[in-house]
């Protein structure tokens, strides 16, 4: 089976739990979906005025989340494939990957060689889960038991990240969104609990 319905390069592929629809992101903006049963081509989204480059679905199937080439999340409602339904703007650049690490969270890659943790809906930075210092991240995976973040970049390296302080972390969909605050906050990738250097001094 070959199909050729995107006008440029296609950027990520995702699929549903039941492994019937297939989502792909494409240079030209837009958003393809294919039900692979059937064999067949079912919709694609209006054009975006960014490329899309990542992909993710999110919420129990209920939202695909995808990376922009200006930096923006757009996320679409499923089944409701024609347009999106929230964008959310902030990385400094565009985001080149993505995965899924709970229902709420997903890991972004950006060019500008940082990895960044967002909640989605309420959407919310959660701060900076590492860098490949100025090399753009390349791919993003992700351990069976979502403890353990792994990315790669130009800089010939291969990076593992303990991502399991994100599950601690609750937010409060009524709670004023500080963006600058949050996007900016280093998380304990370490594996090691963070220890008050003054607290032997009291």
């Amino acid at each position: 089976m070959e199909v050729r319905e995107n006008e440029d390069f296609i950027s990520a592929l995702a699929i549903d739990d039941k492994q019937k629809t297939l989502l792909a992101t494409c240079g030209d903006g837009t958003l393809s979906v294919f039900n692979i049963r059937r064999h067949r081509f079912d919709l694609q989204s209006e054009t975006m005025d960014s490329e899309m480059l990542a992909l993710a679905v999110c919420k129990r199937g209920r939202k695909i989340v995808c990376g922009m080439g200006d930096g923006a999340l757009n996320l679409f409602n499923w089944s409701e494939w024609g347009n999106l339904s929230d964008r959310f703007p902030g990385h400094p650049t565009s985001i080149d990957c993505m995965v899924k690490v709970t229902d709420d969270i997903v890991c972004t890659g950006s060019l500008d060689g940082t990895i960044r943790a967002v909640h989605i809906l309420p959407n919310r930075f959660l701060g900076i889960v590492g860098e490949h210092e100025d090399f753009p991240i390349e791919s993003l995976a992700v351990s069976h038991d979502q403890s353990i973040l792994i990315s790669s970049s130009h800089d010939q390296k291969i990076k593992f990240w303990n991502i399991q302080e994100l599950d601690h972390i609750d937010v409060d969909p009524q709670e004023k969104c500080k963006k600058k605050k949050r996007k900016n906050k280093r998380l304990n990738t370490s594996g090691k609990e963070e220890v008050d250097f003054f607290a032997d001094l009291e």
